[in-house]
């Protein structure tokens, strides 16, 4: 007997406005019911499974460019202005300036006590869960645009010109 194979591939529900007023810069998703979206106005948005209930300004200092969320009681987002803020299950903390010198583009976290963030000259910082590392040029060619960290063993970071850069242990 033959069976009918049938395709359950996802499907993209149709556009939903969350937030009508802003440039939306970065999503970070640990857990179907919990996502946090930033913006260009230092915004943030968290969502619960059904709905995003209530904006909230975080950074009064710049734009948030970036965020990432490795668990749902843990989230880091980054501005234009070199600072990161950090969320603690309903808080934020005030800005912290990690970088001095460059708009950090990108932020990726692999546990609530590793994150890497990236500055668009090429320079990145480290969060070990108590301090940033001082910045570190990791790119003299290019502007990085990206950067993930799957694992505390493994980060990789993308320029604009086709290079890219890996965080790993020494050998």
């Amino acid at each position: 007997m033959r069976h009918k194979i049938i395709d359950k591939s996802p499907v993209w529900s149709g556009p939903t406005l969350i937030d009508k007023s802003s440039d939306i810069t970065s999503i970070s998703c640990p857990t179907t019911t919990f996502c946090l979206v930033v913006d260009r106005d230092s915004d943030a948005l968290i969502y619960n499974g059904f709905a995003w209930p209530s904006l909230s300004l975080i950074d009064f200092v710049g734009g948030i460019d970036a965020c990432a969320c490795p668990t749902t009681t843990f989230c880091v987002a980054v501005d234009g202005n070199g600072n990161a803020l950090t969320y603690n299950r309903s808080i934020w903390s005030k800005p912290t300036l990690i970088d001095k010198s460059n708009d950090i583009t990108t932020i990726s976290c692999a546990r609530t006590t590793f994150c890497v963030a990236v500055d668009y000259a090429g320079n990145a910082v480290i969060y070990n869960r108590s301090t940033w590392s001082s910045p570190d040029s990791i790119d003299d060619n290019g502007n990085i645009n990206t950067s993930t960290c799957p694992q505390i063993t493994f980060c990789m970071a993308v320029d604009d010109i086709g290079n890219y850069m890996i965080l790993e242990p020494s050998r």
